[in-house]
């Protein structure tokens, strides 16, 4: 006779109760430090044993990648989300997310910075210009394919959970940082990329 396993409505909500502790813990152990980490660490903040944080995660790679990926969902940052429409669109998006660092806790912000480029959706530099180029198409058109380049590897950069972060470490936060975040995309799409090399003229010899 075939063995089924069943799984009840309340038992099934007791697991996912667990698994967020783990999760939870997770965030705060991060949060904390680095060197903090460990699976004991975790399993002792969620008042678990450490055979369940096993049974929810195989291995530590695996807890990383899923608070990495729960952090930057919760403060609107996940890489997989569309792209913006426009240079109007990514800058109201990222408003909203420089206000919801400033609302968020050390300890949350501790953790996206300890689980930068993990999980779901995490981007290297090429594939965040490539996520951001939509937005920018229109601005750029007179650019060259180097300075192009260039706009949308810092506004990728500025534009990561990581570039928000740093503002908060400066004092900056909600729409402080959005200013002066804008500020600096706007100056960067109005100007002519200047020669890097200027020529000698006559004056300057």
């Amino acid at each position: 006779m075939t063995r089924r396993e069943y799984t009840s409505p309340r038992r099934a909500a007791q697991a996912a109760a667990t698994r967020e502790a783990i999760l939870d813990a997770t965030i705060v152990v991060m949060g904390e430090g680095v060197e903090s980490f460990s699976i004991p660490a975790v399993a002792a903040r969620a008042g678990v044993s450490v055979p369940t944080v096993y049974r929810y995660f195989p291995d530590k790679e695996a807890l990383l990648d899923a608070a990495a990926e729960r952090v930057r969902d919760g403060l609107g940052v996940s890489a997989d989300q569309p792209s913006p429409t426009d240079v109007e669109d990514y800058l109201d998006s990222h408003r909203q997310i420089f206000r919801r660092f400033s609302a968020a806790d050390p300890t949350t912000i501790g953790a996206v910075v300890a689980t930068f480029g993990r999980g779901r959706g995490a981007l290297d530099l090429d594939a965040r210009r490539v996520w951001l180029a939509p937005a920018f198409d229109g601005a750029l058109e007179s650019w060259s394919d180097e300075d192009r380049e260039r706009l949308l590897g810092i506004a990728s950069i500025l534009n990561s959970s990581v570039g928000a972060t740093a503002f908060a470490q400066f004092g900056l936060h909600g729409d402080d940082a959005a200013d002066l975040f804008e500020w600096t995309i706007r100056r960067l799409l109005s100007s002519s990329a200047p020669d890097p090399s200027p020529k000698l003229t006559e004056t300057n010899r």
